[in-house]
């Protein structure tokens, strides 16, 4: 069942009407004083208000008004249970100041159940706009000035000698509607009177001002729907047959002026009554809204340009962390001025910190390096920055682990000067080197050991297309070879094409290698006859890794020429 909140001045008989909703299976709640009925509302968010007057006074009204322009309490159903004024449509009026249902005193118990089902059925409560509550009590101002002239005219019918306060009635009436007008007149914005079939009947200054008119005689009984921007047409007609069956509605279009101007406007249309509640025309308060609505547009360009903005962000800043877990470089940030230091995650993935509890600063950092470079890495940071520029600083130390492993890495970094000349900010990048590092030294090994077996060595990596050459022969070691193309240029020219091809060959077919003759064009050592060894290393997949291969002199060549035959298999 539903929550509701009776609101009810006279606590006996709020009580037996909350007494009459439990026993219906609802969950009650009870105010007397509005201060209270909304705080109860603000706890409980009730599901339905049933306020309680003991007449059509505007007490009652007040509470409903105060209800609708209230940012938190506006959302819900509110019906209004009070005593009609034979005078007024008080129905007509509440609907208009924005309860869901009128429910007039007395009424029996099922009925006033029924009532109540139905608002609850209803999916949403009655929307008004909190800006319409002022038109609202000013039509209930309107009302009573009413009531008092046919209370003034029934008195002179029956008190025809009491002619001076007929006159002072009259004057007083005609004072209000002076000032009422004079308001109107006022007004910034557009006040206009439409009637049922869409003819223009009044229109104050600003109204005239905003269709481009100098005259209200000249254009009283326009079509108003010619005022409005063919593609706005469709749904200004349903505003204004809205209002003109007893709803209230909003509306933004475009409004055309006489003389092509064009703006956007909007517009809150709501039905005006004669005395026997009937709707008699529809009064729409217009403002102006083209330049909040092209700043909206603007903002929300430049908003959605930021959010642009930032999922390219995103993509690069996703691509840069791929690029750097791949290549195992990780960047950082410091400002000399702060003890912060900025890493990324390839940084912590390096020095093997938690990016959760580790707290990158100068200090931290070195606490990481290997104790016998420390005091390197930090004498050349700070001297970067008692001494900024001079391009980038490039330094390789180690790492050492908490396992007491040692990594190997190279720090690059360049320090940005601030307008006074002082370093502002340094940036760099750490790449690990370990494994290059361990390249390095079985390549050298590698070296010491060829260079017992064999005159000259080379390699080849297919990585970098770098070829790295070295020779324990003084011959060998006259312009070494430091691409292929080098390398093949030393073989003289008629074995060159078939070393060459030999090569090709043990490359496409996944050979291990081959043995070949050939002569070596040492230049001013003349051609020398070689015999070279050559092993194809190769990864998981079988593509070619490194190509090795090992040259020794030979007193001469062999009978046939020039060879290349293939090695044996590693292990043959």
């Amino acid at each position: 069942m539903a929550c509701i909140l009776v609101v009810d001045d006279d606590a006996a008989a709020g009580a037996e009407v909350a007494g009459l909703l439990v026993a219906a299976g609802h969950r009650v709640f009870t105010a007397q004083a509005p201060a209270a009925a909304r705080a109860l509302a603000l706890e409980h968010a009730p599901d339905l208000v049933l306020a309680q007057a003991r007449a059509a006074a505007p007490a009652g009204y007040a509470l409903l008004a105060q209800w609708r322009s209230d940012a938190q309490l506006r959302g819900q159903r509110f019906v209004l249970h009070a005593g009609a004024d034979p005078g007024h449509d008080d129905a007509a009026l509440a609907l208009e100041l924005g309860a869901d249902a009128f429910i007039p005193r007395p009424c029996v118990a099922p009925l006033l159940l029924a009532r109540l089902a139905a608002v609850l059925a209803a999916p949403t409560a009655l929307q008004v706009p909190a800006d319409q509550v002022p038109e609202h009590f000013q039509r209930v101002l309107l009302q009573r000035l009413s009531a008092c002239g046919i209370e003034m005219e029934r008195s002179r019918r029956e008190l025809r000698h009491d002619l001076d306060a007929r006159r002072r009635a009259e004057h007083a009436l005609r004072v209000g509607e002076a000032r009422l007008r004079a308001v109107i007149d006022s007004e910034p914005e557009c006040v206009m009177q439409v009637s049922l079939d869409g003819a223009l009947i009044d229109l104050n200054p600003a109204g005239l001002r905003m269709i481009e008119s100098d005259d209200l005689g000249a254009v009283c009984g326009y079509p108003v729907l010619e005022l409005v921007h063919p593609e706005d047409r469709a749904a200004f007609v349903d505003l204004h047959l809205g209002a003109s069956t007893g709803a209230t509605g909003v509306l933004e279009f475009r409004l055309l002026g006489l003389r092509g101007g064009e703006r956007w406007v909007e517009s809150h249309s709501t039905p005006l009554r004669a005395e026997d509640g009937a709707v008699q025309a529809v009064l729409s308060i217009t403002r102006d809204i083209s330049v909040s609505r092209a700043a909206a547009a603007r903002l929300r360009a430049q908003a959605e340009e930021q959010r642009r903005l930032l999922r390219a962000l995103e993509r690069e800043r996703s691509r840069l962390l791929v690029a750097q877990q791949i290549a195992s470089v990780g960047s950082w940030e410091s400002a000399p001025d702060s003890d912060e230091v900025y890493w990324t995650e390839q940084m912590h993935r390096i020095f093997e910190t938690d990016p959760a509890r580790f707290r990158p600063n100068l200090q931290s950092t070195l606490e990481c390096v290997h104790p016998d470079d420390r005091e390197r890495i930090e004498s050349t940071y700070k001297e970067s920055i008692r001494r900024p520029g001079g391009g980038p600083r490039r330094v390789e130390h180690r790492l050492r682990m908490a396992d007491g492993r040692v990594k190997h890495v190279e720090q690059c970094w360049e320090v940005v000067c601030g307008p006074d000349g002082r370093a502002a900010l340094a940036f760099g990048t750490t790449r690990d080197i370990s494994e290059q590092h361990a390249a390095q030294l079985a390549f050298a090994r590698l070296q010491r050991a060829a260079s017992a077996l064999f005159d000259a060595f080379w390699e080849w990596s297919a990585d970098t297309g770098e070829l790295s050459f070295s020779a324990s022969d003084a011959a060998f070691a006259l312009d070494p070879p430091r691409t292929p193309a080098q390398r093949l240029a030393h073989i003289h020219g008629d074995d060159r094409t078939r070393v060459a091809a030999a090569l090709e060959r043990a490359l496409g077919e996944g050979a291990p290698g081959w043995n070949g003759h050939y002569r070596w064009c040492a230049g001013a050592a003349g051609e020398i006859a070689v015999h070279e060894r050559v092993s194809v290393l190769r990864d998981e997949q079988g593509r070619v890794q490194r190509v090795i291969g090992g040259l020794c002199r030979v007193d001469a060549l062999s009978a046939g020429g020039p060879t290349a035959t293939p090695a044996p298999a590693p292990g043959a």
